[in-house]
C-alpha cells in the first residue's frame, strides 16, 4: 500500500533528543493517543516486525517497515513505532497515521524518516 498525500499530511510524530543507533524493528498498532517525546512504548501494539531496510540520505535516516498480507487483518492501523529490539527495547520514533484498515488483500509498507541536525558547541 502506498500512503497517499492525505495520509502523509496527517502523520503526527514526536521529536526525540536522543538517537538510538540500531533501529531493528518497526511496530504497528491501533493506539490513538497523541504522541509525545516522552513516549517509551506503543499505546496498543499489534505486530512488531524486523525492519525491511535502513538507509541514510544526507542528514536523514530512513527505516522501512512492512506488514504482510497475513498480519494484523481486521485491525485499524493508526500507530507506528521504531524500536531497537524484537520485544520491549527502546522506542526511537512514535507516530500516528490516518487509519489503514488492514485486510488480507493489503500489505503495508512504511518509511520512517528521521532528520538529523548536528550542532557543535
Amino acid at each position: 500500500m502506498v500512503l497517499t498525500n492525505a495520509v502523509l499530511s496527517s502523520i503526527k510524530t514526536a521529536v526525540k533528543t536522543q538517537i538510538i543507533t540500531d533501529f531493528t524493528h518497526v511496530d504497528f498498532g491501533t493506539g490513538t493517543t497523541a504522541v509525545t517525546s516522552a513516549d517509551t512504548d506503543m499505546e496498543t501494539s499489534v505486530v512488531r516486525n524486523a525492519r525491511q531496510d535502513y538507509t541514510s540520505l544526507s542528514n536523514d535516516i530512513i527505516i522501512s517497515g512492512f506488514l504482510g498480507s497475513g498480519q494484523a487483518n481486521g485491525s485499524s492501523i493508526t500507530e507506528i513505532g521504531c524500536f531497537d529490539a524484537a520485544s520491549a527495547g527502546n522506542m526511537q520514533e512514535h507516530a500516528l497515521i490516518t487509519a489503514v484498515v488492514k485486510t488480507s488483500s493489503k500489505e503495508l509498507w512504511i518509511d520512517i524518516r528521521n532528520k538529523l541536525t548536528v550542532t557543535q558547541s
